[in-house]
């Protein structure tokens, strides 16, 4: 058994990073010609690998996808992490890690637009569904996190309900993300910037 667990180890290392190309490669089909393109073949092509493969990894299109929708789901996660690392007042590194979420430039956007196109997609897929529903909750967790952080440093007052301030910001910047993203030129990045600082300025003077 000692023998085999490096093995094993390696095994599944190179089974989650394949499987891991092939999301990449669906969100980069989704990004380009929507999820409707989305098929073995395609993603076969785009990830470079065969049909077999993809079918050896993953039992249809409704797995692959629900592994894909997780896959952004965990690039969302680091990219997220790597703002909230900044340096700064809560503020700063509250507004940091929102700014990810708005798409203020080709990367943001194009992740947004795929995130979106697994939304729709998840009307009809209660496992998809599921993924979008930890999204939120992940995210109103840990933005509740961040404001009872600036209430012990008093950068927020102590009377703000934590939980109920972190639902009203996340539906406000997902509220954003999207005008933003399907209203460019009503409100471009500088606008969408603006409009979130106005927001963090209110509810940091409470």
């Amino acid at each position: 058994r000692s023998t085999l667990f490096p093995y094993t180890t390696l095994f599944r290392s190179l089974f989650i990073e394949r499987r891991r190309q092939m999301a990449d490669a669906v969100r980069r089909i989704v990004a380009a010609d929507g999820m409707e393109k989305v098929t073995f073949a395609h993603t076969a092509q785009e990830a470079g690998v065969s049909v077999g493969l993809v079918g050896y990894y993953f039992s249809g299109k409704d797995e692959l996808l629900l592994f894909t929708f997780q896959r952004i789901r965990e690039r969302t996660r680091e990219r997220v992490a790597r703002a909230m690392d900044r340096e700064g007042t809560v503020r700063d590194q509250l507004r940091n890690c929102l700014l990810e979420f708005l798409p203020l430039d080709a990367e943001r956007g194009t992740e947004l637009r795929v995130y979106l196109a697994f939304c729709g997609r998840a009307v009809d897929s209660a496992r998809l569904r599921d993924v979008q529903i930890a999204v939120h909750y992940e995210v109103r967790a840990h933005l509740a996190e961040a404001i009872e952080a600036a209430q012990l440093s008093e950068e927020i007052g102590g009377h703000v309900d934590p939980d109920a301030e972190a639902t009203a910001l996340w539906a406000f910047v997902d509220g954003l993300a999207l005008h933003s993203y399907t209203a460019p030129e009503s409100l471009p990045p500088a606008a969408a910037i603006t409009t979130l600082d106005t927001y963090l300025d209110r509810l940091f003077r409470t």
